[in-house]
């Protein structure tokens, strides 16, 4: 989603064509903030370091010939470039038709994915854990106390907003609200 606060052009960059207000606003964005890293997401698990004997876990079909396409384009993409594919921190999508493949960031995480947890990590061999999913979307999950199934939270956190997101959102709508 792309979200935009209709305010002063001083909350914010306003937006490539902005859209003049009748209060001589301007839609703007809110300022960028540091995204995670997935090497700080994954920093307790040990990481794999080589591709050529990659251990491949029992997946179901689908997901099983997903991780093959993954990790033949990340070693594709490694031999092209001249690196180590152990160097990639990858997070692929194994749940739909074709895989899709993300480098030091994850796709956008939906309800369905998060709770069918179709989301590996090629570098540590196994699929991301409720509290990476929470961390991407800027929820401490170890301060939750969780009264729900495994899938049941997987759905609602990959059906919310960043946290992150939101609280600047809320902040630079106040902001433009009291100028």
């Amino acid at each position: 989603y792309i979200v935009g606060i209709k305010g002063p052009a001083t909350c914010g960059t306003p937006a490539t064509g902005g859209i003049p207000a009748t209060d001589g606003g301007r839609i703007v964005w809110p300022q960028l903030v540091q995204r995670i890293s997935l090497g700080d997401i994954f920093k307790d698990t040990p990481e794999l370091y080589d591709y050529n004997n990659y251990k491949y876990p029992a997946l179901c079909r689908n997901r099983a010939i997903n991780l093959r396409q993954a990790v033949g384009r990340v070693s594709a993409k490694a031999l092209q470039e001249g690196a180590d594919p152990a160097s990639y921190s990858v997070v692929a999508d194994l749940g739909g038709q074709k895989v899709q493949i993300s480098y030091d960031i994850c796709h956008c995480l939906t309800s369905k994915r998060v709770a069918e947890n179709t989301f590996f990590s090629l570098q540590h061999r196994r699929f991301l854990t409720l509290r990476e999913y929470g961390t991407l979307q800027g929820v401490n999950v170890d301060r939750m106390k969780i009264n729900v199934s495994r899938t049941h939270i997987g759905a609602m956190l990959g059906n919310g907003f960043t946290s992150i997101v939101v609280a600047r959102v809320i902040a630079a709508a106040i902001q433009a609200r009291e100028r």
